[in-house]
Parts: C-alpha cells; structure tokens; sequence
C-alpha cells in the first residue's frame, strides 16, 4: 500500500516484509526525474518496537495475511499516519491500526486503536475537516489540531474514529458483507463511506453524525505537533450507546443507502 502526504513531503509504503517505511521527496526530483537518480530518500522504516519486557515486538501481520494490499492513509492536514495489518501482544485483541506522529516518525507510534476481532486491510482519513465540537467530545488526539474522521477496515467490520475521541470508535459496521472488506472510500463531504468486498459487492453507508464538513484551509507551515498521551488499547464500543450532547442518546450507526 502507498499513501501521498497532502503536503507533498513524504509517501509511506506498506508490504508483506511486515514493515513502514516512509520517503521524503529529494528536493526538485518533482520538477526533473533522471535514469539513476533517486527522486526520494528513505526517512523512517518500522519493523518492531520495544516491549514493557524488555524485547522487541513484531508491528505487523507477515505474508500470511490474505489481502490485496495493506492500505496506510495520511490525515487531511498531514499530521497523522494511519496504518494497516498492525499486530500487538494485549488482552484485548491482537489486530490493531497503529497511527503515528508527522514530527515523529523515527519514533514510536502515537496511537494504537484496538479491539478489532481481524486484521485490518485499509485505513481511510474523510478527505475534509469537521467543525469542531469542543469539551464534550472528550481528549484529543492531537493537541491544537481540527476536528477529523478515521475509517479503519477489518476484514469483516469498519470502525469509524473522532480525533476528538481519544480511545475509542464513535460507530462501528459489522456483517455488512459475505466475505472480507477489501477497501473503501469516503465522499468529499465526509458523509458517506463506500465499502467494498470480495464477494463481488459495494455498500454505501449514511454516517449519521451532527458534524459540519468544513473546507479544506490553503497548506501551510505547520506547528510543533504535540500528541495527547497515548491511550490504552480498547474494544471499540459500540455507536448505538454515545450520547448526543443534549445528554439524549443518539443513533450514530450507519443507514445502508445501496449494494451495488
């Protein structure tokens, strides 16, 4: 899987060697491409990390992994790298989307989202910000960043994440097709979510959500990014049972419009 930064500095590559690896553009290889000149620079590569037990752990699923690709996908505003067919050692479940920091990517990863019952195939950031929804969306992920929507595919489920919520889902689909997910996709205004599998089908699901899609601001420098202390790995929990902020209980799973 490939992933383009939005701001034209680095590509992220996944493979079935089981790791991340991350290039930076050589500067003015975009304007003049020469035989045997490299256009991009390797700038961080993960295999393993280090365990509360002194050893190192695998980051992520071998060859053994039946997929088409593992899919990573860079936030909106460049910030953040989601990534596919991560691996951990934790009660909760093994499958897991590790998420890293553009100002740290030599380092660890930031975030891991967990609880998924598979592996998972494709990350996809909604390619618009959300109009932010203050204190009673809970810690962020990062720290002075805007408001943006997560999809990660497992290969029988998609959960959808909030960078206003730290920790867990805010919606959760299961059993929408007969055989594993493969990829999907967001529209434009982060409303809808196409989904595809390997039986041949594609679902288009409604995201019942009260936040405004804003457009996306002209790029620029960006700030020292500060990520929000790393929370613990967790079930996602289902959507049916997040309150609206009128303190009522708010349906936020998703309506299926169509099977193509």
């Amino acid at each position: 899987g490939v992933a383009w930064d939005p701001r034209g500095e680095f590509i992220a590559t996944q493979g079935s060697d089981r790791s991340l690896r991350v290039y930076r553009w050589v500067a003015g290889a975009a304007r003049e491409v020469r035989t045997g000149v490299d256009v991009a620079k390797l700038a961080a590569s993960h295999y393993s990390m280090p365990t509360s037990e002194g050893r190192r752990q695998r980051l992520f699923h071998d060859d053994n992994l039946v997929s088409f690709f593992r899919r990573p996908s860079v936030s909106p505003d460049g910030r953040l790298l989601a990534t596919a067919a991560g691996v951990q050692r934790a009660a909760n479940g093994r499958n897991v989307c590790y998420v890293w920091a553009r100002d740290q990517l030599r380092s660890e990863p930031v975030l891991r989202l967990g609880g998924l019952a598979k592996p998972v195939v494709a990350t996809r950031w909604a390619p618009c910000e959300f109009e932010a929804c203050g204190e009673t969306c809970g810690d962020a992920w990062v720290a002075s960043a805007p408001r943006m929507m997560l999809a990660v595919a497992s290969q029988s489920a998609v959960s959808v994440y909030d960078t206003e919520v730290a920790g867990r889902a805010v919606g959760v689909m299961d059993g929408l097709h007969y055989a594993a997910i493969t990829d999907l996709a967001w529209t434009s205004d982060g409303s809808h979510l196409l989904i595809v599998s390997i039986d041949g089908f594609a679902s288009v699901a409604s995201l019942d959500h009260s936040a405004r899609a804003l457009p996306l601001r002209r790029a620029a420098p960006l700030p020292e990014t500060q990520p929000s202390a790393q929370p613990e790995p967790t079930v996602a929990i289902p959507a049916q049972s997040v309150p609206n902020k009128s303190g009522s209980r708010k349906r936020l799973a998703p309506t299926l419009l169509s099977t193509l």
